[in-house]
């Protein structure tokens, strides 16, 4: 494996603030931010990517300068294992290192790293355990944010909540705990104060835990997707494997996509989709008709997290690196009153993940998605978004893709679409990408053209400093950091 897969599992200890060398296109205004782990060991203890603890950055750009920050999530797991030297919660993917430490170990640490968004004020940092309130101009941790006591013990929060342009609430899940019994879930929309204003009613699903992550929501309907998981409570409780490995994935067993009603009264409707056991992230969903499509990435097989660690971590724990699955982004137009699929078809011919779509075309349609992709053969695995090279652009009208590729020794992260002031065309502006490359220098943020991102970078922001491999990316328009 090359030495840049290695350095996306190296920490950055380190917090920091400083105006960037680089000039950015002036008409560029607002805050590109970044959730990631930042600390991928505890001691002399190795964590796996997903369950690092949380750094969130910050690429502020006003008038062509540009002001980074990165700070660290004060969570409460982080506080006590940074305070004592080492690994005290047990994670979803990894292990406490003493194997005996894991038996009915089931009080995950949340280090809320899986995403980040701006909103009310604030920005946030989000996974599905909960969510913690950042200063938006310092990045400092506020607190827990409990969306005005919407969120409280026994319920999961939605991990990439997000807002829709037609209601202009801010869309997300909560989910309750089931126990012996399936998980229940109900859709919630926030008003710019994080108080509940619409909320649907309360939905059983399939499974305890019920593994939902992603989601959008049309004029008709909020769209889920569930995995066929399940949970062996035995083997979780034994605790010689990471939780994520007590999942089992019954064969013939697919994904379902969930329609949940939105303004109105009715039971879900469940979906199959054939052959797609997992499926992560929506890139879009828009009612069209008597129809409604909903663009996802799809994976034909289980994606295999363990992986994502840095070496002495994988052959400490005898993990080999495969490759996984390939994520296909795919369009289902859906009769979801008779609950069925009436076509389906691929988007493009590259693999796409972390998808991104204009603000403005959520829940309508639209022509362009954006996301991270894997142009060269250096990845060691299909699945890893977190590890892809390049951006890719795919008209999903068309299929034809446009790619820009970060390099044989470079990491690209997922891109950021941001719409040039009076643009008239849906991809006129930028995309933002966070780029590892550890024999240049460190990070840097890329400015492509969103027209055609395979011509020369607009701009590159040199930061100078070493960041891990990325999660989400998102921008912040209303956001100015300070150095």
């Amino acid at each position: 494996m090359s030495s840049i897969h290695e350095a996306a599992f190296q920490s950055q200890p380190e917090e920091h603030a400083f105006v960037a060398k680089g000039v950015a296109p002036g008409a560029l205004r607002g805050t590109f931010l970044r959730t990631g782990p930042g600390l991928l060991r505890v001691g002399a203890d190795d964590l796996n990517f997903f369950d690092g603890h949380a750094l969130i950055c910050g690429l502020s750009f006003d008038d062509g300068r540009c002001t980074f920050r990165s700070r660290f999530v004060r969570t409460p797991v982080y506080e006590e294992e940074t305070r004592s030297g080492r690994m005290t919660k047990r994670r979803l993917v990894t292990n406490l290192p003493s194997r005996w430490s894991n038996l009915f170990a089931l009080d995950l640490g949340n280090t809320a790293m899986h995403d980040v968004y701006a909103w009310g004020g604030k920005i946030v940092a989000g996974a599905d355990p909960g969510h913690f309130a950042l200063d938006p101009k310092t990045l400092a941790t506020i607190g827990p944010e409990r969306w005005s006591g919407a969120v409280s013990k026994g319920w999961e929060t939605s991990p990439m909540p997000y807002a829709d342009p037609r209601s202009g609430h801010l869309v997300g899940w909560l989910k309750k705990q089931g126990g012996l019994r399936p998980d229940a879930l109900k859709m919630v929309e926030l008003d710019d104060r994080f108080r509940v204003v619409t909320e649907s009613t309360l939905h059983s699903l399939g499974a305890s835990p019920a593994f939902i992550h992603d989601h959008r929501a049309t004029e008709r309907w909020y769209v889920l997707m569930e995995l066929p998981a399940r949970l062996s409570v035995a083997r979780a409780l034994w605790g010689a494997q990471p939780i994520f490995e007590a999942f089992s994935w019954p064969a013939g067993k697919t994904a379902d996509l969930v329609f949940l009603p939105r303004g109105r009264e009715g039971g879900p409707v469940r979906v199959p989709m054939p052959g797609v056991v997992i499926a992560f992230h929506v890139l879009n969903a828009f009612d069209d008709g008597a129809h409604t499509i909903v663009d996802a990435v799809t994976y034909d097989g289980v994606i295999r997290f363990t992986a994502a660690a840095a070496r002495s971590h994988r052959e400490r724990l005898g993990v080999a690196v495969r490759s996984g699955p390939r994520p296909v982004p795919r369009r289902y137009v859906v009769d979801v009153a008779n609950g069925r699929i009436v076509s389906q078809r691929d988007l493009g011919d590259l693999p796409l993940e972390a998808p991104e779509v204009a603000d403005a075309s959520m829940g309508k349609p639209y022509r362009f998605a954006y996301g991270s992709s894997r142009p060269s053969a250096t990845c060691p695995d299909a699945g890893a978004y977190f590890l892809y090279s390049g951006i890719v652009k795919v008209d999903v009208e068309s299929g034809a893709t446009t790619s820009w590729f970060a390099g044989e020794q470079a990491l690209a992260s997922p891109p950021s679409f941001v719409p040039r002031p009076g643009g008239a065309d849906e991809d006129d502006g930028w995309l933002l990408t966070w780029v590892l490359e550890p024999e240049g220098g460190g990070a840097s943020v890329v400015v492509l053209d969103a027209k055609d991102p395979s011509r020369d970078p607009v701009a590159r922001i040199e930061l100078g400093v070493h960041l891990p491999a990325v999660s989400h990316v998102r921008f912040a328009p209303d956001v100015q950091l300070t150095a």
